[in-house]
């Protein structure tokens, strides 16, 4: 632990530089608004959880002089040699990723508490979630950048690509009335939280361990979520890509945003293939349609029948066999057959058989896979609500934490 301490104190005496420390702080803030307070002894934690005083040089925050009420920040010290080396609340990075790892991977801060006291760090569940938030603030401003590590660069990649939405609860914020919290009941309205998954698959169409999976989600909308989907695929070499799969359910709010962001991403050569299994379920409203007046033996038929055809992707071979099935006298027809025209519009994105025989994907499963550990099994349960500005933060974390970039 000494030895720990004298490497921190000699960095700290190496960045005891004020010019140096004065323009790091104009990138957070103008700088008249801090004067320099001299070398203060501090108390900072080390990766261990011990605790050590070194001398750090300081600034103070002055607020410019004007009438009305008392700046928050009025009086508040700064340590900007610590923060260049990754300090944040005077604690280390390597204690900061411990913590926050915790936070991240059990199911409440209590329970990282707990745990985190077995290996005799002592961090109360309050001081873990204010800490957990402020660790994701440091990244999510470049969250691309801060998220890859450049194997997505490579050439002759096979690219799968896959998004769909889960479900969590969120509750409104404190609204502040003279003063004073107002108080407000947990409405508990469902938001849809957005993931997308971008993995690399090789010749068996298993995933490659050369570049791991990439997962993120966002509160936002469909927009946002394909502008911010589009940020990471600009980063990969997708006009050197071996083959790039788009896989989704039949969700409109997927599919009319694919093709104008490809187009922005200048790439014309790629598969879109509807969910093999949506698909299934979809086709199978039309053959209740079509068994509600059949024997079983004929019913069993007529499904091995339609999904033959749903195999093969000839979807005006399925509309051929409901207009043959359904008489001009028989209900039904119309509206099996609006379905079929609503949900396979786009005949190209359901030819199963030649995707198969080009070993191209055809099941979205990496993705709900994906909102299962991601979202299901920590921010969606019975009595779990969240503000919408820290369910992004976790979601965020969660995805670099549960994919192995958490290092990156």
């Amino acid at each position: 632990m000494a030895q720990m301490q004298q490497e921190l104190q000699a960095c700290l005496d190496v960045l005891n530089c004020l010019f140096f420390l004065k323009e790091i702080l104009k990138t957070k803030g103008p700088e008249k608004k801090y004067k320099y307070a001299g070398i203060r002894s501090v108390r900072v934690t080390l990766m261990n959880g011990s605790r050590v005083m070194v001398r750090s040089p300081s600034f103070i925050f002055i607020p410019p002089k004007r009438r009305g009420p008392r700046t928050a920040n009025k009086g508040v010290v700064r340590h900007p040699a610590l923060e260049i080396l990754g300090f944040l609340d005077k604690k280390s990075p390597e204690f900061l990723s411990i913590v926050v790892r915790s936070a991240v991977s059990n199911p409440s801060f209590q329970a990282a508490s707990e745990e985190l006291s077995f290996r005799r760090f002592f961090v109360s569940h309050e001081q873990i979630r204010i800490l957990t938030y402020r660790y994701a603030d440091l990244f999510l401003g470049e969250r691309v950048e801060n998220s890859l590590d450049g194997s997505e660069k490579q050439a002759g990649l096979n690219i799968e690509i896959t998004i769909d939405g889960g479900r969590t609860r969120m509750r409104e914020d404190y609204k502040k009335k003279n003063g004073r919290r107002k108080k407000t009941t947990y409405k508990g309205k469902w938001r849809e939280p957005i993931l997308f998954s971008i993995r690399i698959l090789n010749e068996k169409g298993e995933l490659a361990q050369e570049v791991p999976q990439l997962l993120d989600a966002t509160m936002k909308n469909w927009k946002n979520a394909f502008a911010l989907l589009e940020k990471y695929l600009a980063r990969y070499n997708l006009k050197e890509a071996q083959k790039i799969t788009f896989l989704a359910d039949g969700s409109n709010s997927i599919w009319s945003n694919l093709d104008p962001m490809m187009k922005r991403l200048g790439i014309s050569e790629y598969k879109s293939v509807v969910d093999y299994m949506h698909a299934k379920q979809n086709l199978n409203i039309v053959i209740d349609m079509m068994n509600k007046k059949q024997t079983k033996a004929a019913g069993k038929k007529t499904r091995e029948k339609m999904y033959e055809l749903l195999w093969k992707g000839d979807i005006n071979g399925m509309k051929e066999n409901i207009d043959t099935f359904f008489n001009s006298k028989r209900r039904g027809k119309k509206a099996a057959l609006n379905k079929i025209n609503n949900y396979f519009e786009h005949h190209e994105r359901f030819v199963y058989e030649k995707l198969t025989e080009k070993d191209y994907p055809i099941g979205s499963g990496s993705v709900e896979s994906a909102i299962r550990r991601v979202i299901n099994m920590k921010l969606k349960g019975n009595g779990i609500f969240w503000l919408e500005k820290n369910c992004e933060k976790m979601l965020y974390l969660r995805c670099q934490f549960l994919t192995g970039r958490w290092n990156t």
